[in-house]
């Protein structure tokens, strides 16, 4: 399957595998937009070097966690290039420690990011993917 011109959200984009996601894609000729929660400057940074390898992106911070900045994500991405084709659930956050060692307040984070994260990303893209016809969730 061709991404060429595919508009695709990565989450999770920022850093680690969801970056070589989105170079991946950018490379491959899909429109990219990088989300993550890290700092802007860092993702525009990101954004930059794709862009001078040819991609065509966009640097979203967001936190998947909280749906206002969701929604706001997929309308600025579908504002710039009028269409989601693909969504990429790659942002999750875990405590670098034991389960058992895990507080409530963690436990409840990694909650709210790991699956009310992809929860509010396939809500917010779904309408568009909808209306098109089409689209691809990972």
């Amino acid at each position: 399957m061709s991404v060429d011109g595919k508009v695709v959200i990565v989450t999770g984009g920022g850093a680690g595998i969801g970056e070589e996601y989105c170079r991946a894609l950018a490379l491959a000729g899909a429109r990219v937009a990088i989300v993550d929660i890290l700092p802007q400057d860092e993702l525009d940074a990101l954004a930059e070097d794709l862009s001078a390898e040819g991609g065509s992106v966009l640097a979203i911070q967001a936190d998947v966690s909280d749906q206002e900045q969701v929604n706001r994500m997929a309308k600025r991405v579908a504002d710039k290039w009028g269409r989601i084709d693909g969504l990429v659930n790659n942002a999750v956050w875990q405590p670098a420690k034991a389960f058992n060692e895990y507080t409530v307040d963690e436990f409840d984070r990694m909650m709210a990011v790991n699956v009310r994260g992809p929860w509010l990303c396939i809500a917010a893209v779904y309408p568009l993917m909808l209306k098109q016809g089409k689209g691809k969730i990972v």
